[in-house]
């Protein structure tokens, strides 16, 4: 028969020794996780949906309804305030002509002279910087007005999230 106290007493040495092995993992994992930054930007495919989601709000399955004269389109398309700080909307709506029918611009306009910023072959010092280049998009959408076929312009801005 084994001695019992034997083992009782080497099952509390083995829970002190996973204590232990456990603050030693936890201890090199945070000191290293300080090191190692990894970070991912999205706001360019951010833009691209912004800028999808706004074409089909005004031109729901190709077809442009929305005539009125309203500079608020990202509050009719849905988005809320804390979005609006952060994303600039600008959207041309041209006939088959290349006549302008409507213009909406709505959001934080400063964000273009930041592109314009990071657009040129400016130099920096540091690296980092780069992480307040905003998320861009522009594209022409062809949609339908009036029974012809026109254009919708559509440039999209996504700002650092503060």
């Amino acid at each position: 028969m084994k001695n019992k106290r034997g083992i009782l007493g080497e099952g509390v040495l083995m829970i002190y020794r996973l204590l232990l092995v456990s603050l030693l993992a936890f201890i090199i994992l945070g000191v290293s996780s300080v090191f190692y930054i990894h970070y991912i930007d999205v706001r360019d495919a951010e833009a691209r949906i912004i800028a999808r989601e706004v074409v089909n709000c005004l031109a729901p399955e190709g077809i442009f309804e929305h005539l009125e004269k309203n500079n608020e389109i990202l509050v009719s398309c849905g988005f809320d305030d804390r979005e609006i700080k952060r994303f600039y909307v600008d959207v041309v709506v041209k006939d088959s002509f290349g006549n302008e029918v409507v213009k909406f611009s709505q959001g934080d306009s400063g964000a273009i002279w930041i592109k314009e910023i990071f657009s040129s072959n400016a130099k920096f010092e540091s690296k980092d910087i780069g992480r307040y280049e905003p998320g861009y998009y522009k594209e022409i959408f062809p949609v339908v007005i009036d029974g012809d076929i026109g254009e919708m312009k559509v440039e999209v801005l996504v700002n650092a999230q503060i």
